[in-house]
């Protein structure tokens, strides 16, 4: 019987072990935030494009933003991966309602993690679930999907009405 219990207590921590090592952390955030203009931080996810814009110039938008990050370190010890390394290919899909679901896979570093977007609040989400708190000079391994929607017919102005974030990893 003592074997039993011992077996059975080892079987459990060996369960709770491996459930708190899980690599993969999703969160999402939906916009409660429609109508302010969101990128008004110059470190921020963009969220909302300009009139006159296609979804493919959409996608050229957000990839240029993760793309563009300081990737400089004045660190002595180099990150494992810069902030703005593309680590997966990102994918475009139509939700067949009203808008695309926008996919990227980069390194994104904490202080570029805005609190005032839907974006990096999911991405913040992520990183804390996993690692209980974001450093703002460490870099995450982030998987970033965006619901972006047209606001109107008439214009092609789109905006991000949803985001979700898995974190996979950091430097």
């Amino acid at each position: 019987m003592k074997l039993i219990i011992k077996l059975a207590r080892t079987i459990f921590l060996l369960g709770m072990f491996i459930v708190a090592t899980t690599d993969n952390v999703k969160a999402d955030s939906v916009s409660d935030e429609i109508g302010i203009d969101q990128n008004t931080v110059a470190t921020s996810q963009p969220t909302v494009f300009e009139k006159g814009e296609t979804i493919e110039q959409v996608v050229n938008e957000i990839d240029s933003f993760y793309l563009s990050q300081d990737t400089s370190s004045s660190a002595l010890i180099q990150p494992l991966a810069a902030p703005g390394t593309k680590w997966g290919e990102g994918t475009v899909v139509w939700d067949g309602k009203v808008g695309h679901y926008v996919t990227n896979y980069f390194w994104v570093k904490g202080s570029n993690m805005s609190t005032l977007n839907v974006v990096g609040k999911a991405q913040r989400k992520a990183v804390t679930a996993k690692y209980g708190s974001v450093s703002a000079n460490t870099s995450y391994k982030m998987k970033t999907t965006q619901h972006i929607t047209q606001t109107a017919s008439q214009t092609q102005e789109y905006i991000t009405i949803s985001a979700e974030a898995w974190c996979y990893g950091r430097d």
